[in-house]
């Protein structure tokens, strides 16, 4: 396993602390009275992320996003709008998303200016209006910028 700077650890090891750890999902005390989470890890006194960190929690988040897309997206509506679909998961989470039924209905069918309309008419947009405008132009033209 290559790790950053090219360090490198074996994957043996990466097995022992795994079993000797075991798996948390949730944040949780650990004997040392440190707050822990994963396999070991104590966040209590991290100094924070550093950027290539947040960066793969950010790609492995929008994985997760994009297969929850998958579920309830039409299937047609090429792969710009959906990633606008999978930013608004990632943002406002599925269960919220799904509430945008006349956005959704007008994505299935292919009524893009509507979808933007729909996504614009709500307090997402309200809240966080450079964000909602993006996707609602991508509803738009089916393309991609910045």
């Amino acid at each position: 396993m290559i790790l950053a700077n090219n360090q490198r650890v074996s994957d043996q090891l990466v097995d022992y602390i795994k079993q000797a750890e075991g798996f948390r999902s949730l944040a949780y005390e650990c004997p040392a009275g440190k707050l822990t989470v994963g396999y070991g890890k104590n966040i209590e006194d991290l100094p924070g992320l550093t950027e290539e960190q947040a960066s793969v929690i950010l790609q492995m988040d929008l994985v997760i996003a994009a297969k929850e897309v998958d579920t309830f997206a039409p299937k047609d509506i090429g792969p710009n709008r959906r990633a606008a679909l999978t930013a608004m998961v990632f943002q406002l989470g599925m269960p919220t998303v799904k509430k945008f039924k006349k956005m959704l209905a007008a994505l299935e069918q292919g009524n893009w200016l509507e979808a933007a309309d729909q996504a614009l008419d709500s307090r997402w947009a309200r809240q966080t209006p450079s964000r909602a405008k993006w996707v609602a132009e991508i509803f738009k033209t089916g393309e991609m910028h910045g």
